[in-house]
């Protein structure tokens, strides 16, 4: 209303003033549309199938809209079937393959790759760009609620996506990690138990 009625009445300062009240509303409100997100993952209950992971994340991709640009940039291999909730499991690629196309975009030649292999009686998954990368002594913030590595200047967003693809896999019984160099590009992984996830254990 401010911006419709107003906005003429402003002095270069008001203009300023508005414009970072503006941004900092929609930045609350993606906060708090990622916090509702978050916590919805730890009290729904699993409805665990047995799935194919490569067509799961086949589906995330053609459901992301991508252009034709960022869609040939990802390479999708032989991905290992897990039981799971396929809604959780595709909101958790979802947010991997974002984040991957959002820190490759810049690279001379960017990419990604998805792999999955069954090591150790577990299913591994790991996604790997050409992107910027971090300081693998920073790893352990990556994976927090609003925790960001770069500013919002660089690259978009307010630091949950990866919040919740750890709780996603740990809500099945799995676990997450990271690797890269820096400006090497980054592997973001995850593994998942090769048996039915035990409903009482999630929380």
């Amino acid at each position: 209303l401010v911006a419709r009625h107003h906005r003429a009445q402003l002095d270069a300062e008001g203009v300023a003033l508005f414009g970072r009240l503006r941004a900092n509303a929609l930045r609350m409100d993606a906060q708090l549309d990622a916090l509702t997100e978050h916590a919805r993952i730890g009290r729904r209950r699993l409805v665990p199938q047995m799935l194919d992971m490569t067509e799961v994340v086949r589906a995330t991709v053609d459901d992301m809209r991508l252009s034709g640009a960022d869609e040939v940039r990802i390479s999708i291999g032989s991905l290992p079937g897990v039981p799971a909730d396929a809604a959780m499991l595709q909101l958790a690629w979802h947010h991997l393959i974002d984040n991957a196309l959002k820190f490759s975009a810049r690279a001379r030649e960017p990419e990604v790759r998805i792999e999955g292999a069954v090591r150790h009686g577990v299913a591994e998954y790991r996604i790997s760009d050409s992107g910027t990368g971090f300081d693998p002594a920073r790893e352990g913030r990556l994976f927090r609620l609003f925790e960001r590595l770069h500013g919002e200047d660089e690259y978009p967003g307010v630091g949950a996506g990866l919040a919740i693809v750890k709780r996603v896999v740990e809500r099945h019984g799995g676990f997450v990690w990271a690797e890269s160099v820096p400006g090497e590009g980054a592997t973001f992984g995850f593994a998942l138990p090769l048996g039915r996830p035990d409903q009482s254990a999630q929380n």
